[in-house]
């Protein structure tokens, strides 16, 4: 089979995967010398490689950004155990071999080259392309995207969204209430409401463009509201260049790799935080060099609480004290 251009190859492949029940997905392309033109591709179902694929490319990534073996890396080609636990989610993959492969031809079309039909190791069915999310937003149209933002915008839930659109429609096979909700917060999250929070971020980009060590980074909730944001100005990062030996990070911020982008990447030599269990895999991951400490001013506060109640606790507050902020070793901590 010919084609004009490798989108038609797309289309027709995706077409027939969508009447057989499974999603494709382009896996690789071949360009000419000067990588202007594309020569060949490789489409295949999207169950191709093994179950565990996602979590072996994380831990290679890991491994090599940490540079450290073990933590969440590849270990003589076993992968970390954190990685595993984080994979346990189903996977379609299954090593599926159904595949296409077509390149130009001598007269610049696009030509079937390779083809397999079967599938391995499962046996999807006509009504699985319900599945496949690409499938089901062809029933996204402007008239649908205009009606659901339109309900969202007099306060309807997406859910209950969902449910009235399809009854105005007609439709059976609209985008699922998670599609939907995805389409929402795409829509909205360069759109965050409030007069301050657009104000702000205007202000940031023009300090931006007067100095481009200013930094400023901000993240949005699912609705597309403003969540949290960072800024930084020059001096700050001055600042931690000569001084960034100790950091001192409240819990509530987290935000440890956000912040740390911020400051070129170089992580302090410690980081003081409070005993939130939150906070240790985080840092162990972000600033595996950082020698994390917990801070004594969070400690010292809970005393009252744990020791309050004790019968002599007026006596030896001050004296326990005094041992602990005047004590400057593991040994002299232990004598006294």
């Amino acid at each position: 089979m010919v084609f004009k251009s490798f989108e038609d190859v797309e289309t027709y492949y995706k077409e027939y995967a969508e009447q057989k029940g499974f999603g494709v997905t382009r896996v690789s392309s071949a360009f000419s010398k000067n990588k202007k033109e594309r020569r060949g591709a490789t489409w295949k179902c999207e169950c191709w490689g093994p179950p565990d694929m996602r979590a072996r490319r994380e831990a290679k990534k890991r491994a090599k950004a940490m540079e450290l073996c073990g933590t969440g890396g590849v270990v003589n080609g076993e992968i970390g155990e954190d990685i595993l636990q984080r994979a346990k989610r189903t996977s379609k993959k299954c090593e599926c071999g159904a595949m296409l492969y077509a390149g130009i031809d001598n007269d610049g079309l696009w030509a079937i080259r390779k083809v397999k039909t079967e599938q391995d190791n499962h046996t999807p069915k006509p009504s699985d392309a319900k599945l496949v999310k690409e499938y089901r937003m062809k029933k996204y149209t402007s008239n649908v995207r205009r009606q659901l933002l339109n309900f969202y915008d007099e306060g309807v839930p997406v859910r209950q969204a969902h449910g009235c659109i399809a009854t105005e429609t007609g439709e059976d096979n609209l985008p699922s209430v998670k599609d939907l909700q995805h389409e929402v917060y795409k829509e909205k999250r360069l759109k965050m409401e409030g007069g301050d929070a657009a104000a702000m971020m205007a202000y940031f980009d023009k300090m931006q463009a007067d100095n481009q060590n200013f930094y400023h980074a901000h993240r949005l909730d699912g609705e597309g509201r403003l969540k949290d944001v960072l800024w930084v100005d020059t001096r700050s990062r001055v600042s931690y260049e000569e001084f960034g030996d100790v950091v001192f990070f409240d819990a509530t911020y987290i935000t440890n790799k956000k912040w740390l982008s911020c400051m070129g990447d170089r992580q302090p030599g410690a980081i003081l935080t409070d005993q939130a269990a939150a906070m240790r895999k985080p840092l162990a991951e972000v600033m595996p060099n950082s020698r994390h400490r917990w801070c004594i001013w969070h400690i010292m506060r809970k005393i009252p609480d744990k020791l309050g109640s004790c019968e002599h606790y007026a006596d030896f507050k001050s004296p326990l004290k005094t041992l602990i902020y005047e004590s400057f070793t593991v040994a002299e901590f232990e004598r006294r």
